[in-house]
């Protein structure tokens, strides 16, 4: 190719695309057996794209960096330079060193597991206890400076009531209920956005016009939430919460739909831990494990209440409804699995 294209040409992202997965193919086919097994007897999976965006997934340090170095030869024959200042290693490791270096010397920073890194619009975090709570705060923030970037318009006394809390629902809930179908939702994120979500309707709804000032304050604010949820309810507008557990679980349905062979839904049957547990401060597996032990010792199953996961909610609701099929088998009907929809969401306010 003696030419490039012209800026804005739209030939540009799909020459980029190409030359891009012609060198992944080529470096998939050198670093050779790295990544998570999946599933049984296919491919590992050990990076995820999207554009210029690539995430690399290993068990461990000196993984990682057989895998950046083999990266960085491939780009390069490629035409294309890996930027070290935008490139960040997160880890589950404890007290990780503050920076990995590679054999080829190549410094990269190394990320903390309570720090969070912003990826695709989603914040990454691999600490247990910060990992949710992160990408929700990130969330509720964008909500809210979106929603008072246009408070002129949501807050228009000349304009229906309804008509912008529609509009509410369409722009700012957006924005808050990004990807959530893709993340397991707290008691404690649930209340969060609720929280944010009744502030913005008491702001558009207003007081009515006949409020007692002289009651305590919190019965002035519970009936100024009653008064504008009843008029969110009417103009079919929903919690944050709600449309988040409703977005899990239209996820859900189509996760387990897809084939057996994409990522999405071998996942749902991988148990990473694969049944480690830490006894008298030694690591133990059951037979065939011990390799994986070795290599990421870090799947072992810490001590204490295990932390919420994506598919927990739906277990819990399939448990109290009694079914005898599992839900992933329920699921691959479309019209039965839009039916309990309703039904879950109610439980969850049960629970």
């Amino acid at each position: 190719m003696a030419h490039g294209v012209r800026k804005g040409c739209v030939l540009s992202p799909v020459l980029f695309a190409a030359v891009l997965e012609s060198a992944m193919r080529t470096w998939r086919a050198q670093v050779g057996d790295v990544g998570w097994d999946i599933v049984p007897s296919a491919q590992r999976l050990c990076e995820l794209r999207f554009a210029d965006d690539i995430l690399l997934l290993a068990r461990s340090a000196a993984e990682v960096a057989q895998m950046l170095d083999a990266l960085v030869v491939e780009l390069a024959t490629a035409g294309l330079v890996l930027n070290p200042g935008k490139t960040m290693v997160l880890t589950t490791v404890a007290g990780p060193p503050p920076q990995l270096q590679t054999p080829a010397g190549l410094t990269l920073r190394v990320l903390p597991p309570e720090e969070a890194h912003k990826w695709l619009g989603r914040k990454l975090c691999f600490s247990p206890e910060h990992r949710t709570m992160e990408e929700t705060t990130m969330r509720i923030r964008a909500g809210m400076g979106a929603f008072w970037a246009r408070s002129s318009l949501f807050c228009h006394r000349g304009a229906p009531v309804s008509l912008r809390m529609r509009l509410f629902h369409a722009t700012v809930t957006q924005i808050v209920c990004y990807a959530a179908g893709t993340k397991a939702l707290p008691t404690a994120e649930a209340r969060a956005l609720d929280a944010s979500y009744r502030k913005c309707l008491r702001k558009m709804a207003g007081l009515p016009a006949a409020c007692d000032w002289r009651r305590p304050w919190h019965q002035i604010l519970h009936d100024a939430n009653a008064r504008a949820e009843l008029l969110a309810q009417t103009a079919g507008v929903r919690a944050w919460s709600d449309e988040c557990a409703a977005r899990m679980w239209r996820r859900a349905g189509k996760v387990a739909r897809m084939p057996a062979d994409r990522w999405a839904r071998a996942l749902l049957d991988w148990d990473p831990s694969a049944g480690l547990r830490r006894r008298n401060g030694h690591w133990v597996a059951p037979a065939g494990r011990a390799a994986l032990l070795r290599e990421a010792p870090c799947l072992a199953r810490r001590a204490g209440r295990p932390h919420l996961k994506w598919q927990d909610a739906i277990s819990l609701f399939w448990a109290v409804l009694g079914e005898q099929q599992r839900w992933q088998d329920v699921a691959c009907d479309v019209t039965r699995w839009e039916q309990l929809e309703p039904l879950f969401l109610t439980s969850r306010h049960r629970n």
